[in-house]
């Protein structure tokens, strides 16, 4: 699978390996800034105002360091993968059940292996989202011993200790990771420790709830600039297709040779638990096993009528994203069958669906070795085209519309006014000549894709008048001879206030870490000191 990773070219690899340059330069430039420049043309996009910078922390600094950016972005994407199976082992090594740990290990291999898991990586190269879902698993770990240390073996370490602090940490990432995926993992954590505990479900809901709540709240820097200013870009409108065009037939999702659906192992043996769950009066797993379906349903266009009205909902875009959050569901429906008693002998079903699963992802791996050989020679070979020429506002290129058009700026909410184009009247710049300050020698001053709301235009100390003109913003009227500039100081906020949270976190994180290691030290030191 790692392999698979490093060698594969996913949907979106393009969009990345151009940020993670661009972020590259402004970092070896000492200019940091949400806005995305194309030196070519001048135009800037604000990318990082809406997407969070955090999932390219380790690809940049690869970069900064000499690495190539395409092989930095799969180094990072085989990391996140690492730290998912990482944290897989983590959950199933701190179950309460350790006789019973080579059912959960086989449950997770069943869990890696559907589709939309792997596919994260490999077809869609989403780095936000993976970013965020390869912690989900630590979360569990951590709201497990939160929630129920009593039986905990945790590889022999301690489960007591600040395992709320270490949630809310772990919510607070993947909520400055990718915002709008973090109610997908909030919604696995809580029905995955609900499904392995036995403990009651009020008392499960208030260190969970406390700890979620906590770290979107401490993650406000991310997502609330994006919120206030949603409505000055382009966003889903720039899209080719509509949130309902995404709802698949319901047979879609047995489909082994597509990424959007758990796979058909996953569904049948979730099936079987159905079956288990009501025949052993296990709410639990009954419940967990039929959330699956429910979830698995609601992305077919049975519910396409329904689910577009829940507000906010659309914002995912596409609503097989809960995908990954439904093999969640799944994979914590098969953990629970794994170490209930009244299980016996069907519990060993587990290995053999993994089996299976992993069989039909080598089928799967093999029908796509044309493609790899495809994107290999891609990597040894590359295009001609620029970065740049990728990197254009308003843009029907397919790589624009999805890796820049995003975040054109939406004029509709400002007049439309188109000043007579004669030189004495009108004149262009561009949004990177404005950061110069010049000397305006025209009432009326046009930038291409011009960002609005979040950068402020002024002249004489007055900010200037907004209209537009298509795609051009228009300023003005302005005096000939005044001085011309804009203020970024709301996206300098922005950019502080999230540097500030993170390095607030990694603070804590190191004295957790130090405090941790002393106590280790002075617990070894006093069981070597002689009686």
């Amino acid at each position: 699978m790692a392999a698979y990773v490093i060698l594969a070219t996913g949907n979106d690899t393009l969009h990345h390996v151009l940020r993670i340059d661009a972020l590259a330069q402004q970092i070896a430039t000492g200019s940091p800034s949400p806005l995305i420049e194309n030196k070519a043309t001048g135009e800037v996009a604000a990318i990082f105002l809406y997407y969070s910078f955090l999932p390219y922390l380790l690809p940049v600094a690869l970069t900064v360091a000499g690495v190539a950016s395409r092989v930095s972005l799969q180094i990072a994407e085989v990391v996140y993968l690492g730290l998912l199976i990482y944290s897989l082992r983590r959950l199933v090594e701190c179950l309460p059940r350790p006789e019973k740990k080579q059912l959960a290990y086989a449950a997770a291999i069943l869990f890696l292996t559907a589709n939309y898991v792997y596919s994260d990586w490999t077809t869609r190269a989403a780095i936000g989202e993976i970013c965020a879902y390869a912690l989900i698993p630590m979360a569990i770990v951590y709201a497990l011993e939160e929630t129920s240390r009593e039986g905990m073996s945790c590889e022999g370490r301690s489960c007591e200790g600040s395992s709320w602090i270490k949630l809310a940490f772990i919510f607070f990432l993947q909520a400055c990771a990718h915002p709008i995926v973090f109610a997908f993992c909030a919604l696995g954590t809580f029905v995955s420790v609900y499904a392995i505990t036995d403990r009651p479900l009020l008392k499960l809901a208030r260190p969970l709830l406390t700890a979620s709540v906590a770290g979107l709240a401490a993650a406000a820097p991310f997502w609330l600039p994006a919120a206030l200013f949603m409505n000055d870009v382009l966003g889903k409108q720039a899209l080719p297709f509509n949130f309902a065009n995404t709802f698949a037939p319901p047979w879609q999702v047995l489909d082994p040779t597509i990424f959007a659906t758990v796979g058909p192992t996953m569904i049948a043996f979730c099936g079987y638990l159905v079956y288990a769950g009501w025949a052993n009066r296990d709410r639990r797993l009954l419940s967990c096993s039929i959330l699956f379906f429910a979830l698995l349903l609601m992305q077919t266009w049975l519910f396409a009528g329904l689910i577009p009205k829940i507000p906010g909902l659309s914002q995912i875009q596409f609503i097989w994203r809960l995908m990954f959050a439904t093999a969640v569901i799944g994979f914590a429906a098969a953990l629970r069958f794994s170490q209930r008693d009244h299980c016996g002998n069907f519990a060993r079903l587990i290995p053999v669906f993994a089996i299976v699963a992993v069989s039909a992802f080598g089928v799967r791996l093999m029908t796509k070795l044309p493609k790899i050989v495809n994107d290999v020679q891609k990597i040894i070979s590359p295009s001609d085209r620029t970065a740049e020429s990728y990197f254009v506002n308003f843009s029907d290129e397919p790589e624009s519309v999805w890796g820049v058009r995003l975040f054109s700026p939406d004029y509709a909410n400002i007049r439309s006014f188109c000043p007579e184009s004669t030189p004495d009247v009108f004149s262009r710049v561009s949004f990177a000549d404005l950061r110069k300050n010049p000397v305006v020698s025209t009432p009326y001053v046009g930038v291409f894709a011009g960002p609005i709301d979040f950068v402020t235009y002024r002249a004489k100390g007055e900010n200037a008048v907004l209209s537009h003109c298509d795609h051009v913003l228009v300023l003005g009227p302005l005096t000939p001879g005044a001085t011309l500039s804009v203020d970024e100081s709301k996206l300098d906020l922005a950019q502080k206030s999230r540097a500030g949270v993170l390095g607030f976190a990694a603070l804590i994180f190191a004295a957790q870490f130090m405090r941790r290691r002393k106590k280790g030290i002075a617990g070894a030191v006093k069981g070597n000191a002689p009686a």
